[in-house]
């Protein structure tokens, strides 16, 4: 499990403190303070599942999206709605891993990344950067998405939140 961290200027937010991210495998190069919890400017990652698709800060999500589209190797056919990385052909999807204090990590699989349009099969990178401006910018969200098939436990009596794979069957 890790912290559940309480900043008292949101307090309806479950904030937690983001680490790392993965993609491929590949750690993000993007600088702490991007991912760090600071309470005062409202900066960090909220575990949030009245949200549809994770949005990132615009420095985090550019360092993902440009990792994902060279580990798909496969030519951007342009935006379709929020999201600027689709692709009108069968890629090979990498993995989307987040780490968090306590040595806890969410590893990604196809279905969590990528949301495939049903009329003609465009495959989308599922998250996109937050807003440019106003305290949201600094905020990464893990929206619902991202957290299907998997258990999320918010044990806010002790403080602290978990994650576990667990794939739904109805």
């Amino acid at each position: 499990m890790t912290p559940l961290l309480s900043n008292p200027h949101r307090p309806s937010l479950y904030y937690v403190n983001m680490v790392g991210i993965h993609v491929g495998g590949r750690p993000m190069l993007v600088p702490a303070s991007a991912l760090a919890f600071d309470p005062a400017s409202g900066r960090g990652t909220i575990v949030d599942a009245g949200t549809m698709f994770t949005r990132l800060s615009a420095p985090v999500y550019a360092a993902v999206r440009d990792v994902f589209r060279s580990r798909v190797r496969a030519p951007v056919t342009g935006p379709l709605g929020g999201f600027d990385t689709c692709y009108n052909v069968t890629i090979s999807v990498p993995t989307v891993t987040f780490s968090f204090d306590g040595r806890v990590s969410v590893t990604l699989p196809e279905e969590n990344v990528v949301i495939r349009s049903s009329s003609d099969g465009i495959a989308c990178l599922a998250m996109a950067a937050g807003p440019s401006d106003g305290v949201d910018a600094v905020l990464n969200v893990l929206a619902s998405m991202q957290q299907q098939n998997h258990r999320v436990l918010f044990d806010v009596a002790n403080g602290r939140v978990g994650f576990s794979r667990e794939l739904c069957t109805t």
